[in-house]
């Protein structure tokens, strides 16, 4: 997220974005990036308008009104000091101060952290909203998938600064399914290649993480209705993937 947002410079190699490279025009690349760190930093004993006019010095095309609208949204005072913001208010500025001058790529680290579970939807749609145009893009990072999954296109689980499965949305969730099933309704074969096998009164249940290559041996078997598929979300892959419980990591 640094490296992209150019808060540190890479060892070697270059980044492009939106078809630019930061030693080729620093200053238009910044402009056309809205940035939100997981700790963010202002200036912590000035306001939040003050902290509004000092930030519309750097941007080409800093939007005053639309910066108001998302405070008012938000419910933040401007006359209020920013040290004594929440931390989710903290955010919130940020990502107030990031959809408030033009960008055309959002780079969001951890923005939900924090926030309540109506504020997070509430900050979720303006995300989707954004990432909804043509010419613009969001990077999430994030420890939380939840609501993820409607404005996602490409997912990149990483661990231990490992990328283990890199792949577009559709895709993986088309391919992981839960599949309920009957005690013994399943060949060992089959229960096999199920990974976080879990037992309850009246069925078992397990993930696939490739629903195609089985679809045919179970359809027998949802027919006569001792097997049910639903489908998996990407929490359910994420704890799979950190488990070790499959090895099945496409790159």
């Amino acid at each position: 997220m640094k490296l992209l947002s150019r808060q540190i410079l890479p060892h070697r190699g270059s980044i492009e974005i939106l078809g630019r490279t930061f030693e080729e025009n620093e200053k238009l690349l910044k402009n056309l990036i809205g940035y939100v760190p997981q700790e963010p930093t202002f200036y912590w004993n000035k306001s939040v308008s003050w902290t509004a006019r000092f930030v519309s010095r750097f941007y080409d095309q800093w939007d005053g009104a639309k910066f108001y609208q998302f405070l008012d949204h938000f419910k933040i005072n401007p006359l209020k000091k920013v040290e004594n913001l929440s931390r989710g208010q903290k955010t919130l500025l940020s990502i107030a101060i990031a959809l408030s001058h033009g960008a055309r790529l959002l780079i969001l680290d951890e923005p939900t952290a924090g926030l309540d579970m109506i504020i997070r939807r509430n900050l979720l749609s303006h995300i989707r909203k954004f990432a909804s145009t043509e010419e613009c893009g969001v990077i999430i990072a994030s420890h939380f998938t939840d609501g993820l999954d409607d404005i996602c296109d490409y997912i990149n689980f990483m661990t231990r600064g490992e990328l283990v499965l890199q792949d577009g949305k559709d895709e993986l969730l088309d391919r992981w399914k839960w599949i309920h099933f009957k005690e013994g309704s399943l060949s060992a074969s089959l229960e096999e290649q199920l990974v976080g096998i879990e037992k309850h009164p009246f069925h078992n249940s397990g993930l696939t993480s490739d629903f195609a290559e089985i679809r045919g041996q179970l359809t027998p078997r949802i027919s006569r209705g001792d097997i049910r598929v639903e489908n998996a979300n990407l929490d359910d892959i994420l704890i799979a993937l950190l488990k070790g419980e499959t090895n099945d990591w496409p790159a």
